[in-house]
């Protein structure tokens, strides 16, 4: 019998995001890992690229960075690079299956809503499931030119060929360019961590 999927209750967290959106003197602040640069995400101290890789940041740090990017008009270019942005699977006192992909589905929706500037995303090493990289694809998709980089990086540049149901992507992590129809482009070769 199939049991019922909780997501993990990040009520504080989204309420910390939305006191730093409002909060014009603290410069950087520690959830689950390295300091998040808080002006940096605003864009009140702006900069077009910023580097988190290898902060070992996790979905609390995602949800806040995700509200933060989302009206950031300058940071084109976000590295998460080797992070955790999603819970593994476990299950809570009752029992029930506790679903962490709440960091993922955060970012997601600041690429829907389209109110960012970013064209470029690194979510590579991230242990993302399938269903947290579809949400991000999907999300990439409103955006014409947008690229993500995803997966593993043991086959960082490989080149992806057919669509991104097919099954042999998942084990194909690409760099994955999206054109202006919505449809997937070729893909090209990155180094590891950018």
């Amino acid at each position: 019998p199939d049991e019922p999927v909780k997501m993990v209750d990040l009520t504080g967290v989204i309420a910390i995001a939305e006191a730093l959106k409002a909060n014009s003197s603290l410069t950087s602040i520690a959830l689950d890992g390295d300091a998040l640069p808080v002006k940096q995400l605003k864009g009140t101290e702006p900069v077009e690229v910023l580097d988190l890789s290898y902060k070992r940041l996790g979905v609390p740090s995602a949800v806040v960075l995700a509200n933060l990017v989302a009206s950031n008009s300058i940071l084109t270019d976000l590295n998460l690079y080797r992070n955790n942005i999603l819970l593994p699977p476990r299950k809570d006192a009752e029992g029930s299956h506790v679903c962490g992909n709440e960091g993922a589905r955060a970012i997601a929706e600041v690429l829907k809503s389209g109110t960012s500037a970013l064209t470029r995303l690194n979510v590579q090493c991230n242990d993302l499931d399938r269903f947290a990289e579809q949400l991000l694809r999907d999300a990439a998709k409103s955006h014409s030119g947008f690229e993500l980089t995803i997966g593993s990086e043991r086959t960082t540049g490989a080149v992806a060929v057919g669509t991104p149901s097919h099954p042999v992507l998942w084990f194909l992590t690409q760099t994955i360019y999206l054109n202006g129809a919505g449809h997937w482009g070729p893909a090209s070769a990155t180094k590891s961590g950018q």
